[in-house]
């Protein structure tokens, strides 16, 4: 009697699916994602550890001090660029798509279970240390909520690039010779289209994709963001289709739609907003009556006072025009040593005599205050007039002229003995973004040499900092520390400025990879009290003991532009005799 064993029928086809998933695959998707993340740690242990070292080297940098981060955090950065190359390529490698003979492909583990492992090994390996590398980076600058948003989802991006390139290359390749073509290739093929879009925007057949044919920042950004991207969907591709043609085909079509977004990118979200005054509404009082002034108002020249500002604020002239006759009469240097071209000489370097008199206006009373002798006055009002108008006997009542205000009001924000910066260093906030920090250098010859370092850092997904305002170069106000050294016991203090910490050409900028950053050193040499010293018979030592050190910083409240008629200019060169 023959015996035939018969299989219960599957009740439907969802059912038969599942009994066919199950035989070739006997654990569930979790189970064999969670079991080749863990075997792809186990194999690389020890690359892992050192790419999870790096934030916390990081952070005992930051703690350490703000120098030390700034020096060595600039290697920090390329070595973790190279840590998540390897990790990747390892990765990838070892199960490559275009290798079907190696032995992972021979498991019953799954293309989609395989994808998602390695993704998962990325993810704890790479992206989160990168992650907290970025965020340590960030600490002490006060960004706002917004700002870390925009730095997380910055450095997401950011670590897509190494990661989706090295991703790609290693699961298009069979063999070892094959990666050193593939990558030749490709970096021939992006050098060649760089040169031939350069060429097609210098013969003007790209104005369709960019009006102004400049290429800026943010679509510098959007292509390392575009290839990230692009390169990653090609690696999703490739694992789980497992033809090379079809990855061949998506990576031309994605470099032209990459080429074509980046070219016509429209939007510059790293421009700043014009920083307009709101605070009140500046006005010329001409002419300005001879009389102790009322808060908020401040004497440019005689006879011309600025009224309408907020108790304490500072106006600060950065141009002075003819609207007809524009001539770039810049009222401030980029620098002290170096002074801009069309300034009235080297005597405007330095501290604005308005910003000097309102930092003493919050000393007591009976004090006395010192400057090293860059502190400026403004030029005389003929010689600005003669630089906006050849003739000023033929200046008419229908004539304009414009000038540019940039408001401020001097700040304190640090105060500490002089014997602390001595000992040590003291690090100090200007602003959200922008830190400082304060040092000596030990010099036999210096009676004191003092030392200031700044840093300034954005998000690359965040606006420009508006510090420096939204009106034209040449009349940017470049602001500039001021230390002030005070004796109690004499009621005496020194006043110390520093290179300009914005708008500095001499000021190091690092574009990073999640930041932008901006780095300014100066020197401060102190020998003012050297003189008084010997006349008071004290010590360097006891000088130091009674001595606090304060630091001021021009917060900026925005760029006002005022309309001069030429009656009004008329009557400003009267009141000077002009």
């Amino acid at each position: 009697m023959n015996m035939v064993a018969t299989l219960p029928e599957p009740e439907s086809a969802s059912q038969l699916s599942i009994a066919r998933q199950q035989v070739a695959h006997p654990q569930g998707l979790w189970l064999r994602v969670r079991h080749q993340c863990v075997h792809e740690l186990r194999r690389q242990w020890l690359l892992v550890l050192l790419m999870w070292l790096l934030p916390v080297t990081s952070l005992a940098l930051q703690i350490s001090g703000l120098e030390y981060h700034l020096i060595l955090g600039y290697i920090i950065g390329p070595v973790s660029v190279v840590f998540c190359v390897v990790l990747t390529c390892r990765c990838v490698w070892a199960s490559s798509a275009a290798r079907p003979e190696i032995l992972i492909h021979t498991q019953p583990l799954g293309r989609l279970a395989l994808v998602l492992s390695q993704g998962l090994f990325m993810l704890v390996a790479i992206v989160v240390p990168w992650l907290l590398l970025d965020i340590v980076a960030g600490l002490g600058f006060e960004f706002s909520r917004g700002q870390w948003s925009q730095l997380v989802l910055g450095s997401f991006l950011m670590v897509l690039l190494p990661i989706g390139l090295s991703a790609a290359w290693m699961s298009a390749a069979r063999t070892y010779r094959q990666q050193g073509v593939i990558f030749i290739v490709a970096l021939l093929a992006w050098w060649g289209a760089a040169l031939l879009c350069s060429e097609m925007s210098s013969n003007h057949l790209l104005d369709w994709l960019e009006p102004d044919r400049s290429f800026s920042t943010e679509q510098y950004w959007v292509h390392l963001f575009g290839a990230g991207l692009m390169g990653f969907i090609l690696w999703v591709l490739q694992s789980l289709w497992h033809r090379r043609r079809v990855m061949l085909c998506a990576a031309l079509a994605g470099a032209v739609v990459l080429a074509l977004i980046t070219l016509g990118w429209p939007w510059n979200w790293m421009r700043g907003d014009a920083m307009t005054y709101t605070r009140g509404t500046p006005r010329l009082v001409l002419p300005g009556a001879d009389k102790a002034l009322q808060p908020g108002a401040t004497r440019l020249w005689d006879g011309v006072v600025v009224e309408g500002l907020q108790p304490a604020e500072v106006p600060v002239i950065t141009g002075f025009h003819h609207r007809g006759f524009r001539f770039p009469t810049s009222f401030t240097d980029a620098n002290d040593r170096d002074p801009a071209p069309n300034t009235f000489g080297t005597k405007r370097a330095g501290v604005n005599v308005d910003m000097m008199r309102t930092i003493n206006s919050s000393l007591p009373q009976g004090w006395i205050v010192s400057d090293d002798g860059r502190v400026s006055v403004r030029p005389p009002l003929k010689d600005v007039l003669q630089m906006t108008a050849s003739d000023l006997s033929s200046v008419q009542e229908r004539d304009a002229w414009t000038m540019t205000l940039a408001v401020v009001q001097p700040r304190m924000v640090a105060e500490f003995p002089l014997r602390d910066v001595l000992d040590g260093k003291k690090e100090f906030l200007l602003e959200p973004g922008l830190r400082g920090v304060m040092g000596e250098i030990k010099s036999p010859e210096a009676f004191l040499q003092l030392w200031v370092q700044t840093a300034e850092r954005s998000p690359i997904l965040s606006k420009h900092p508006a510090r420096q305002g939204g009106t034209t170069t040449s009349e940017r106000l470049p602001r500039k520390l001021y230390v002030l050294l005070l004796d109690d016991s004499q009621n005496m203090a020194h006043m110390k400025v520093s290179q300009s910490i914005t708008m500095n050409p001499y000021a190091v900028g690092f574009p990073g990879m999640t930041f932008t950053t901006a780095l300014m050193f100066d020197t401060l040499p102190v020998d003012g009290p050297r003189a008084r010293m010997q006349i008071t018979g004290l010590t360097r030592e006891q000088w130091i003991s009674q001595v606090r050190v304060q630091i001021w910083w021009p917060e900026l409240h925005g760029y006002s532009r005022l309309h001069v008629t030429g009656a009004e200019v008329q009557k400003m060169s009267k009141a000077q005799g002009s």
